[in-house]
């Protein structure tokens, strides 16, 4: 996602993302839905391309579990962050989405 395409994106993940998210990076550093956001419009950050690879769901209720691969050319606040990444992401159906 270059940058500009992060604020259009915004409002999408403001809704995606629960009040209680939570991102834990590569190094350990974990950022609240604010802090993510806030990332996100960094001028510094920015991501040209993207790859998920190895995707697994797994549908427990009202919870889905995805598991996968994502590997990325990508900046984050400067910095180069391109590279093969493993993930975990939880999903909960709330008030009907």
């Amino acid at each position: 996602m270059e940058h500009g395409l992060a604020e259009k994106g915004r409002p999408f993940l403001q809704t995606l993302w629960a009040d209680e998210y939570l991102n834990t990076d590569q190094d350990g550093n974990t950022f609240t839905k604010s802090q993510d956001l806030a990332n996100a419009s960094d001028r510094g950050t920015s991501v040209t391309s993207f790859a998920l690879t190895d995707l697994k769901v797994h549908v427990y209720g009202d919870t889905a579990v995805v598991t996968g691969s994502n590997t990325l050319e990508a900046t984050f606040k400067g910095k180069d962050s391109s590279g093969a990444y493993r993930f975990t992401d939880v999903f909960v159906k709330r008030n009907g989405r």
